[in-house]
């Protein structure tokens, strides 16, 4: 419980009590979405907008469960942390049982690999230092990097099969800057519930059998 109890802390120490704002866009052929998430007493919120509407967005650790909502929809995942390694068990909306291990030391790097509806394997590695970001599943890869010129600024890609098929823009401030290369809460949140989990909706496979 006192691990658990610390990577509570370590959430609510970047969220619970923050003054900044974070957002992330997404932009390829035929798709797009944007990200906004801020704070108020550990509570994150905000809006999911595409080119088909708006929904809300919300995430909180309540005792030993992450809650997760798009729209009316309710991901959850139970955690059991101990010592650097933490296991996470829940339900992913749409998609069925969801299942993570990470690995983090704070303030250093991120590992973690997961998988889903026993169908879906992925992969996320997090240099802190270098301030660099890989998040790899079926045949797709995201790949984020720090902005050297703009603090709280960052840039990435999407790849299919090797080929690039989207282009990804972030910005952090405040105590939420930089926060996809040091909290392995919005990686899941924010990174590998919106990309992983309705991959196949973001209509890009078929645009390039065409």
């Amino acid at each position: 419980m006192k691990y658990l109890l610390g990577l509570a802390l370590l959430f609510f120490a970047t969220v619970g009590h923050a003054t900044g704002e974070v957002s992330l866009k997404f932009k390829a052929q035929g798709s797009f979405f944007k990200i906004e998430v801020t704070e108020e007493s550990g509570y994150r919120s905000g809006l999911y907008t595409s080119l088909g509407g708006r929904a809300p967005l919300s995430a909180e650790i309540v005792d030993d469960r992450l809650s997760m909502f798009f729209g009316n929809a309710e991901s959850w995942l139970n955690i059991d942390t101990a010592d650097t390694k933490s296991n996470y068990r829940g339900y992913f909306a749409g998609i069925g049982v969801t299942r993570i291990e990470v690995w983090q030391v704070a303030g250093k790097n991120i590992r973690m690999r997961g998988n889903m509806d026993d169908s879906v394997d992925f992969e996320v590695n997090v240099d802190s230092k270098k301030g660099y970001l890989t998040l790899h599943w079926d045949t797709f890869s995201l790949e984020l990097k720090k902005d050297k010129k703009v603090a709280g600024n960052c840039s990435g890609a999407l790849y299919y099969d090797m080929y690039k098929v989207g282009t990804l823009s972030c910005s952090s401030s405040g105590d939420l800057k930089d926060t996809f290369f040091t909290n392995q809460i919005d990686i899941i949140a924010w990174l590998v519930q919106t990309f992983v989990s309705p991959s196949e909706k973001l209509n890009l496979t078929p645009s390039l059998k065409h």
